[in-house]
């Protein structure tokens, strides 16, 4: 029925009806169309600009129009229905496309979510792993320490100890030199009384005269026999006293050189002993100053280490409180855009064409 009214509005007009709906098809007749909000039924109207009333019928302009160019025929009802079908399809269209939208801002916001949450977690998880591994250095470094101080703390001790050697060495080396300058100044005497005996021995020898017939007798003869020469029998007597002196003063010299030499050569051996035990603890303290030294440097150097972790800590721990604010901002950010989302989805305006 409509394209028959169509083809005859086109004959006797000499214009298409089409050209005349055209803009009604594309929006500019049903963008001025609204949904009543006391019924279920959607209506056409037609506004003349902001502030005009709505109507349940087409213009009186077109609907005497038509009137005039059909005879009257024109059915109202068809044309309302017609125009309820095409505002039906058309919010259909509307809503499946904004429900696009939404589900496609939906989509964007939880991919957003996920790579911000997902490169927030891995700058957390980064951010954890350098402060653990800062705690493991600092750690390491006290380890480090302690076991510094307890080498140092030995060093020390063997320090003492070496320091006790040296003085106990000079003490020896002290008492010995005393006691060889004591015996050297007893030999000195001994040696001094045998060659005084020797010489008095010498002079008496020498008093003798060559011509006495008991002149010849034996030196080693120790009973003296009267001869009748009384200044002879005198000079042998004196001679054997001095021969049995000599003799015993050479014994005892003897003996002292062999005490002496027993006591010379066990300092002697305690000196050697103790130079060589002073020389092995000169070692031991140059290996121990070393090492005392490298301690120092090791313990300076831990130090720093130590001062270096507890900076990287604290970085670590700045790092994770910001991320933690991020990730905070981020999380009430999204929360913000799916209330926003969600706010959008219920506002009446999207049923407003």
């Amino acid at each position: 029925m409509f394209a028959s009214l169509k083809s005859k509005i086109k004959e006797e007009t000499g214009s298409d009806i089409s050209k005349i709906t055209s803009s009604w098809r594309s929006g500019a007749f049903l963008g001025r169309i609204t949904l009543r909000d006391d019924s279920s039924t959607a209506s056409p109207s037609s506004s003349g600009g902001h502030g005009d009333s709505t109507s349940d019928s087409i213009s009186p302009q077109m609907e005497s129009y038509l009137s005039e160019r059909t005879g009257g025929r024109v059915d109202q009802a068809v044309l309302q229905q017609q125009y309820s079908a095409q505002l039906e399809a058309k919010l259909r269209d509307r809503d499946a496309y904004w429900e696009q939208k939404i589900e496609e801002l939906k989509l964007s916001l939880a991919s957003v979510q996920g790579e911000e949450a997902a490169a927030a977690q891995a700058v957390a998880r980064t951010a954890q792993a350098e402060a653990a591994k800062a705690i493991t250095e600092r750690d390491t470094a006290k380890r480090l320490v302690t076991e510094l101080k307890t080498q140092l703390a030995a060093a020390e001790r063997a320090q003492d100890r070496l320091d006790a050697l040296n003085e106990e060495l000079e003490q020896c080396r002290r008492e010995w030199a005393r006691e060889r300058a004591e015996l050297s100044a007893a030999l000195s005497g001994e040696q001094a009384r045998a060659a005084d005996l020797a010489d008095r021995l010498a002079l008496v020898c020498a008093a003798l005269p060559p011509d006495n017939p008991h002149h010849m007798h034996d030196d080693d003869k120790r009973d003296v026999t009267p001869t009748g020469c009384a200044d002879y029998d005198r000079v042998c007597r004196e001679r054997a006293v001095l021969t049995r002196q000599l003799q015993e003063a050479k014994m005892a010299l003897a003996d002292v050189k062999t005490s002496w030499s027993g006591q010379i050569a066990s300092l002697e051996t305690q000196v050697a002993r103790l130079s060589r035990q002073a020389g092995e603890e000169g070692s031991e303290r140059r290996r121990v100053e070393i090492e005392k030294k490298e301690m120092q440097e090791k313990l300076l150097n831990a130090a720093v280490e130590l001062e270096k972790a507890k900076q990287n800590l604290a970085n670590s721990e700045a790092k994770v409180v910001r991320l933690n604010g991020e990730v905070h901002s981020l999380a009430m950010e999204v929360k913000s855009l799916r209330n926003a989302a969600a706010a959008d989805a219920v506002s009446p305006s999207l049923y407003t064409i």
